[in-house]
């Protein structure tokens, strides 16, 4: 409800970059809690079991030790689709 055109590239791709911050950021917030709470709750073990077993069998019984030293990388990179439903602004932009 403004005169902003949500419709337009650029805006598109501001929207885009912005909601990808903040998905980073809440993933970089559970993982910082999960260090804290020193448990793996994002099942970074689970995924050592199933896509590499014979690594998960060196892990597995220390695993409360080695989980919180992986080398994480979060690359967050969504999409806005369907903008056709966004109509043009109620107030015209201003010229």
């Amino acid at each position: 409800m403004g005169e902003l055109n949500l419709t337009t590239p650029k805006i598109i791709s501001f929207l885009e970059k912005q909601k990808n911050i903040i998905i980073k950021n809440e993933i970089n917030s559970a993982l910082k809690k999960a260090y804290e709470f020193n448990t793996d709750l994002l099942g970074f073990g689970d995924i050592i079991y199933k896509q590499h077993p014979e690594k998960w069998k060196e892990l597995e019984n220390n695993w409360d030790q080695h989980w919180n030293e992986l080398n994480v990388k979060i690359k967050v990179n969504s999409k806005i689709r369907e903008v056709e439903m966004i109509t043009k602004p109620l107030i015209p932009e201003k010229e």
